[in-house]
């Protein structure tokens, strides 16, 4: 019970990015390497803003934070 999900935080939280801003291995892997693992630091990349998710279609702007 030291870990809880915390639904406030996650609300808060909750951020879109454009996959083309993503930080990423670029280039070819060469054969005989499998099970590659990164992580991509995304405190400088800016999320998609909530304008921007409703003019990017249906299914994204369904998923838009909406004031309570």
């Amino acid at each position: 019970m030291d870990e809880c999900f915390d639904w406030e935080l996650a609300e808060d939280s909750l951020a879109f990015f454009d996959a083309k801003s993503v930080p990423k291995v670029e280039g070819s892997i060469p054969p005989g390497v499998s099970d590659v693992r990164f992580c991509s630091d995304l405190s400088a990349v800016a999320p998609i803003g909530n304008d921007d998710l409703l003019a990017s279609g249906t299914l994204l702007a369904a998923v838009r934070p909406t004031p309570v």
